[in-house]
């Protein structure tokens, strides 16, 4: 078995700047989008993923150009490999519209969407009948071609022994099957109260299952004897749908289209595992033609794991998948500030205070402080702090590095042992102060000040009146942070800082996104 060669290709573009991301959209995307449309497709993009976006295109086009050349078939198949977080969905999408825009025909599909489908060929055939369309709207090539595929895609796929079977069972019955199993149920209830009379759906479904039956085994026999006819017809339909395949790419490219015609699979790794290698095989076997590019998108350690599934778990579901990929692509690990910019353009930044610097830096900074950490622990905490940024009721915005290290210490440990979470990251997130009065710049333990603030919010009176705010930038915001609840409550009032409900918010938000199943 012919393993497929990895390509690794790290991304050399400008990172952004964490001050330079606003509402999804760095300054300089925002400044030069007008210019070229290439800019406005890409200008969300966080992860550098444009430039993984031009290698692939370039690398497939030349690819196939040097396999026609060559007198092979002139398609390619690439598997896009990125864990969870890599954005493949995301690159994906913008690759489609780079695409578009350079001229090229691009059929997307979303497997996991389409995977109540018994077979994903008719899934894959809409898909590309959808970009085709202002081409069949009117007698030409293309539309010949793309009847005599669907043709043969229907003789491939068709599986018409149980659906002939039922629909003689209904014809005789004159309703459907589940109809007749629910009115068996209710006549048995009724028949047990009454021992001597005979239910009347035995006579509708014994009549009916009889003739039915004897359709059925007519059915079954002339099935037999065209079993190899079918086989024949079939071979020929692959053959032929092949061929009206590259018949449409090479009118098309008469067109001026671009070839390759690009077919896009997305949640692939997210489907029912049979329909998953269902659709690995249909690709592989039908769409071999000139002029025909598909690029999956996927977490290669999931799909192997659901090909075990389906094979046993001593399967080796890596070799296998390498039988459907011409080459696989892996991204280069995103870098963290990039990723938590890219999930946090969305925030509700005015629930938000942090004395130091502007709350989003202060995200940002704490998570890299808080590494390493797996990138789907990342993501969860961001919708810990969103849902709990949604919830938060009070006038008194919520202090940034609380709302972080707060909903981190619960996704890790399922529990608010602060202490216990503190001292393992103590020491790690370090701000520089530079204030203009200041003969030299001084360090703050973010952390640190953090478990003060947390500390004096239990005691609202004793934290504002009974302490005095110390000299460095720390203790002045603590103070200055604590002061603004204390000065809007009623005269002398004591008690806990609304600073405190934060945990049970948190604990809240953290069971909803442990009830989500869907990722």
């Amino acid at each position: 078995m012919k393993r497929s060669k990895e390509i690794r290709y790290l991304c050399t573009g400008q990172q952004l700047g964490v001050s330079r991301v606003n509402d999804g959209i760095s300054e300089t995307a925002a400044e030069t989008a007008e210019n070229d449309p290439l800019d406005l497709i890409w200008a969300d993009d966080h992860l550098g993923r444009r430039e993984d976006a031009r290698f692939v295109s370039d690398f497939i086009r030349g690819q196939i150009e040097l396999r026609r050349k060559n007198g092979r078939v002139a398609s390619y198949v690439l598997n896009v490999d990125s864990p969870w977080g890599g954005g493949k969905s995301f690159f994906l999408s913008r690759l489609a519209e780079q695409l578009r825009f350079e001229g090229h025909l691009v059929a997307e599909v979303n497997a996991w969407r389409d995977d109540h489908s018994d077979d994903p060929l008719i899934s894959l055939m809409a898909a590309i009948e959808k970009v085709l369309d202002p081409y069949l709207k009117k007698p030409g090539k293309i539309s010949a071609a793309w009847g005599a595929a669907k043709t043969n895609g229907v003789r491939i796929a068709g599986k018409v022994a149980v659906a002939a079977a039922k629909t003689a069972l209904k014809r005789y019955v004159g309703e459907s099957v589940e109809d007749l199993i629910l009115e068996a149920e209710e006549t048995k209830q009724k028949d047990n109260k009454t021992p001597s009379a005979k239910p009347a759906s035995e006579d509708v479904i014994g009549t009916a299952l009889e003739e039915a039956t004897k359709e059925i085994s007519s059915l079954t026999d002339r099935a037999a004897d065209a079993l190899i006819a079918k086989f024949n017809t079939t071979s020929k339909s692959i053959s032929g749908f092949r061929g009206n395949m590259a018949a449409i790419t090479k009118t098309m490219a008469e067109a001026d289209r671009k070839a390759p015609l690009f077919v896009l699979v997305d949640e692939l790794d997210r489907c029912r595992p049979t329909y998953a290698i269902s659709l690995l095989e249909r690709a592989k076997h039908l769409f071999e033609a000139d002029g025909v590019a598909f690029i999956f998108a996927t977490d290669a350690g999931q799909l192997q794991h659901a090909v075990r599934g389906v094979y046993g778990g001593d399967f080796d579901g890596s070799g296998y998948l390498t039988r459907f990929f011409d080459r696989r692509y892996v991204f280069a690990e995103p870098d963290v500030n990039q990723f938590v910019a890219s999930r946090i353009v969305d925030l509700d930044l005015s629930k938000l205070d942090s004395g130091l610097e502007k709350p989003r830096e202060t995200i940002i900074h704490g998570f890299q402080a808080l590494q390493p950490m797996p990138l789907r622990s990342v993501e969860q905490i961001i919708e810990i702090i969103t849902a709990t940024i949604s919830a938060w009721s009070s006038k008194l915005p919520i202090d940034t590095a609380s709302l972080l290290l707060l909903s981190t210490c619960y996704h890790q440990r399922q529990d608010f042992n602060t202490n216990v979470f503190f001292e393992s990251v103590r020491g790690r997130w370090m701000f520089t102060s530079s204030r203009n009065y200041e003969q030299q710049p001084q360090r703050i333990d973010v952390f640190g000040m953090t478990v003060n603030l947390l500390a004096q919010s239990g005691d609202l009176y004793s934290g504002v009146v009974g302490r005095s705010a110390g000299p460095n930038p720390a203790d002045e915001y603590i103070q200055r942070y604590l002061s603004r609840e204390f000065n809007a409550r009623i005269a002398h009032q004591q008690g806990p800082s609304i600073l405190l409900s934060l945990r049970s918010l948190i604990q809240s938000a953290g069971r909803v996104l442990n009830d989500d199943t869907s990722r």
